[in-house]
């Protein structure tokens, strides 16, 4: 119970209030007649402190998470789907927990950015045939990331570098988790990046297949590699 008075009303209201009881001590009514000079004073006594009932109730407000996952084609590449199907596996596994303790949004980003619509379009989601531009992907969806307390960025690591990221990323004013996603590397590792094939071909034309090999823990070495082209028959 609160009263929204004010300590002046409230203050004439007890006067009124004491004023009532010496009335009702000193007064030669009784009976129905004091009862209802009585009702007709506390009234006024409670026109006065105007009591209101409160009440209270714990409200807790979903912090804002924004998922980035970097959708790359370097994301893509490798056993099982790459990077970017073991952070699709990992989201997924974790969605309900994710959601009971924050309000998500997920994007996917690469060349460019855009909010994907819930979990559920993880599931069909295809890398993309984008190299990573964080500070471009970023800049397009600087207005949805408003409102988020944090963010989480999956990503491999594998990105053009920009002078634009730098100020972008303290214009957007939340903190950045980076999340290394994929298979963890051995010391030493060679793995086929992607390959680079012509946007068109013509039927029985050679033309050429760009293989982009990355090595890990190498450097200075003296590497010799085979590239193989597995035939219709399933040999290589």
């Amino acid at each position: 119970m609160a009263f929204e008075g004010g300590p002046m009303r409230a203050a004439v209201a007890a006067a009124l209030a004491a004023a009532l009881a010496w009335h009702a001590r000193r007064t030669p009514l009784s009976g129905v007649s004091l009862v209802l000079r009585l009702l007709a004073g506390i009234g006024i006594v409670l026109s006065l402190l105007r009591p209101a009932v409160l009440v209270k109730e714990d409200v807790w407000r979903k912090p804002g998470l924004a998922v980035l996952l970097d959708n790359s084609r370097s994301m893509g590449a490798g056993a099982s789907g790459g990077g970017q199907a073991a952070a699709v596996r990992w989201l997924l596994a974790h969605r309900t927990a994710m959601e009971k303790s924050a309000r998500v949004r997920l994007f996917e980003i690469a060349g460019s950015g855009k909010r994907l619509a819930g979990f559920e379009a993880l599931k069909s989601l295809k890398p993309s045939s984008e190299d990573f531009s964080p500070a471009q992907a970023l800049s397009e969806i600087e207005e949805d990331l408003k409102g988020s307390s944090r963010a989480w960025l999956f990503s491999n690591g594998n990105a053009s570098d920009s002078e634009r990221l730098e100020p972008l990323l303290r214009s957007l004013g939340i903190p950045i988790d980076s999340v290394a996603s994929g298979i963890a590397a051995a010391r030493e590792q060679v793995r086929v990046a992607s390959l680079r094939l012509p946007d068109f071909v013509f039927l029985h034309h050679s033309f050429d297949v760009r293989p982009e090999i990355e090595t890990r823990g190498l450097a200075g070495a003296r590497l010799r590699l085979r590239l193989s082209r597995q035939g219709s028959d399933g040999a290589w």
